[in-house]
């Protein structure tokens, strides 16, 4: 039985179908697909991210935070890009749930760099609740089964 390729299973919006026959373990790990090629933009955009945010001392630097969205966007392109193009692999299913703490953690690291800054210079409420947010994100992130 074909999948079906409606408007909401293409967007990501239904999921009820089960995961495709390429993406189980008895299936090669197809590294060189589209939607994994986006994968490794990212995990390659992130340590740019990282190097420019923690160079900035106010973390306004325009560059990190498009290189943020930029990051975070691709995320959703790459799983569209799977489900126009029908490539659909292993590899990704792996990569991409990885990429995506990986960037998490690393926006997180910034902002408590940042909180950090915040407090020395004798703002502390924005230490504490940028360290709140951090340890919400987190431990969100711990209970978010891929």
């Amino acid at each position: 039985m074909p999948r079906e390729r409606g408007f909401k299973r293409i967007a990501g919006i239904d999921r009820s179908q089960t995961p495709n026959e390429l993406t189980t373990k008895n299936q090669g790990w197809r590294p060189w697909t589209i939607p994994n090629f986006i994968g490794y933009a990212r995990a390659l955009l992130i340590p740019v991210f990282f190097v420019i945010a923690w160079n900035s001392p106010d973390g306004r630097d325009t560059t990190a935070n498009v290189a943020l969205f930029i990051c975070g966007a691709s995320d959703y392109l790459d799983g569209l890009a799977a489900r126009l193009t029908g490539q659909f692999s292993r590899l990704g299913t792996l990569l991409d749930p990885l990429i995506d703490r990986v960037m998490i953690l690393a926006a997180g690291i910034i902002i408590f760099k940042l909180a950090a800054a915040c407090a020395v210079k004798g703002r502390e409420p924005v230490a504490a609740s940028a360290a709140r947010l951090f340890k919400n994100v987190s431990r969100r992130m711990a209970n978010v089964s891929s």
